[in-house]
């Protein structure tokens, strides 16, 4: 049957289950004796420290996603959004023929891209599709990846919508096509390393993340590996350092490649450095402030905010050029981003009195 004339799947209803009835990270169980004991040496801190603010903003959940009343859940899917496996198929049994529908409309055309549907009949008030990556073993840094982008592209959309409460089906999930599951094990190291990153991050906006499986090997796999990047105790932080993977990912939870580990020095300004170390983090937060300009209507801090946001993106961009460049090439700054810049000075200087401004 064409997608077109793809038959509605039936409509049913589910009881939404309270998101204060879930047990969250920070309340779970320790079994200490799994845990290396305390020799009273030096205190070495693990790349995921103890943070219980964040361990309260995680739940692991083994139930129906189709139940929680999100403000978005994330389903993993196809580029034509045309893949019924696993959860999916209750949640598009469960969002009834208006969520079916405008998600027919969608299609996504690369790995990690994301399209924003209306919730339908679900209790969620949204759901984030996204294109989760295929398995294939001699290209499983790609896959990871990939998965990665899936992750952080999702929390950044709920971020920029200024959205609260994000529940994810396991991005890794084997699709009806797929000739191979995605290793759950390397999934869900890849889930709580980003899941981490983007809530040191975003976490002043996103306040709670559930990770819901309807399968028990997917629910143990999240369980086994979420103490090495959300410990509870000091301990946990302590064993974390002999169990984490040798590559933990960067600052925003991607895995880093030999290849792009490269650091020309003397070739730029030192600012310029120095800015592109935390430029991510500011485009997440203008994004945020973009959204929530557009919402009040204030088109001059709009425009400021947008000049900022185009001018990192640029910025972003000469950094990946700088990590794929040799060493000893000397690559200066782009007559884009340097035009960019002086718009932001201008965009700024238009502020109407009593704005706050975009720095």
């Amino acid at each position: 049957m064409s997608r077109a004339g793809r038959r509605p799947a039936p409509a049913i209803r589910v009881v939404p289950q309270a998101l204060d009835s879930l047990l969250r990270w920070s309340e779970t169980y320790i079994d200490d004796r799994t845990l290396a004991e305390d020799d009273g040496g030096a205190y070495h801190a693990s790349p995921f420290p103890l943070d219980a603010e964040l361990n309260a903003k995680l739940v692991l959940h083994h139930g129906d996603v189709c139940s929680l009343p999100v403000d978005a859940i994330v389903n993993p899917s196809n580029e034509r959004l045309t893949d019924r496996a696993g959860a999916t198929k209750r949640l598009y049994m469960v969002g009834g023929p208006a969520f079916q529908a405008e998600s027919g409309q969608q299609a996504l055309d690369s790995l990690g891209a994301t399209a924003l549907v209306d919730g339908g009949n679900l209790p969620a008030k949204h759901v984030i599709h996204t294109v989760g990556p295929r398995y294939q073993e001699k290209y499983i840094t790609a896959a990871e990846n990939a998965l990665h982008k899936c992750y952080r592209n999702t929390l950044a959309l709920a971020r920029e919508q200024l959205y609260e409460t994000v529940a994810f089906i396991p991005l890794h999930k084997k699709r009806v096509r797929d000739p191979l599951q995605y290793p759950r094990d390397s999934g869900a190291h890849t889930a709580m390393r980003t899941i981490r990153r983007c809530l040191e991050k975003w976490g002043d906006t996103i306040q709670t993340v559930v990770v819901a499986s309807d399968s028990a090997e997917d629910h143990a796999a999240m369980k086994s590996v979420a103490p090495l990047y959300f410990p509870r105790n000091r301990a946990e932080e302590a064993n974390a350092l002999f169990l984490l993977p040798d590559n933990t990912g960067n600052a925003n939870g991607e895995l880093i490649l030999k290849e792009r580990m490269i650091r020309i020095e003397g070739s730029v300004p030192d600012p310029i450095l120095d800015e592109m170390d935390t430029v991510e983090a500011e485009l997440a937060t203008l994004r945020t402030r973009e959204t929530a300009e557009h919402k009040r209507g204030d088109y001059e801090v709009r425009v400021c905010v947008r000049a900022w946001v185009s001018a990192g993106i640029l910025l972003v961009d000469w950094q990946v050029d700088l990590n794929r460049a040799h060493v000893g090439t000397h690559i200066t700054p782009p007559t884009t981003f340097l035009a960019r810049t002086s718009l932001v000075a201008t965009a700024r200087r238009r502020s109407p009195p009593g704005t706050k401004s975009a720095s």
